[in-house]
């Protein structure tokens, strides 16, 4: 389900046309792990250093980081949503 955390870090993003990859955390949920995301097929390949099984951690927000990639035409290594 989009918009599960709230708050939450992206952190060193790598990406190319076709997949993204890099660290997901949200210390609010204690969900921190590292994945491999094919963008083409819109579905992980991997994810591995889970701190919870992956099925409770599955709504990984990818869509923002599609969102932010378009609005600024770029991804910084370090992304973060923070709500106040």
């Amino acid at each position: 389900m989009d918009g599960f955390y709230i708050n939450f870090y992206f952190k060193n993003i790598e990406y190319d046309d076709g997949f993204y990859g890099g660290v997901f955390s949200s210390p609010d949920s204690d969900v921190y792990c590292e994945f491999l995301y094919d963008r083409e097929t819109k579905a992980f390949i991997d994810i591995w250093n889970n701190s919870k099984p992956i099925d409770e951690i599955m709504s990984i927000p990818i869509w923002w980081l599609d969102k932010k990639l378009e609005e600024n035409g770029e991804l910084r290594k370090n992304e973060s949503k923070i709500s106040v």
